[in-house]
């Protein structure tokens, strides 16, 4: 009996042990998720997202090349881009939800805008399902409308 009960505790702080790690996991991973973006450095993110990535907002191409031109694309447009994760809120055992606000100056094309040397401000939400140290899948939300709205100046 007192066997049993030693195995069933330390069984539960394996588990204890196991889930606060998963946990820091995904937070390292959402965090250095956009801490890519705004260094603009494509090749960084084969490092996060698992080579079957499926973006569920995406344009049903591939997934993982999809991200890495964005990031390309902010990198050209953009500079001084942050991204401040005003929300991280891990779910479930392999989720983690963001909302996150990014603040940059248009200095080059971006999406066929030239430069207007505007500041953005614009907010984003992401819920990124991570498993094995990967993203493997991806849903966002982005308020482009504003965003464009902005480097128009309107």
């Amino acid at each position: 009996m007192y066997k049993t009960i030693l195995l069933f505790i330390g069984s539960l702080a394996l588990m204890a042990f196991t889930t606060k790690k998963n946990m820091k996991t995904r937070n390292q991973i959402a965090k250095s998720y956009y801490e890519i973006l705004d260094q603009g450095n494509a090749e960084k993110m084969e490092d996060l997202l698992a080579p079957g990535l499926i973006d569920h907002d995406g344009h049903g191409g591939n997934a993982v090349e999809e991200i890495k031109q964005l990031t390309l694309a902010l990198k050209q447009g953009f500079s001084n881009s942050k991204h401040e994760l005003e929300v991280v809120e891990l779910i479930g055992d392999d989720k983690v939800f963001v909302r996150w606000r990014m603040t940059a100056k248009h200095t080059g094309a971006f999406f066929g805008v030239p430069a207007t040397n505007n500041m953005v401000n614009f907010v984003g939400h992401d819920l990124l399902k991570v498993e094995d140290g990967k993203v493997v899948e991806i849903w966002h939300v982005e308020d482009l409308a504003g965003m464009f709205d902005q480097l128009k100046g309107a």
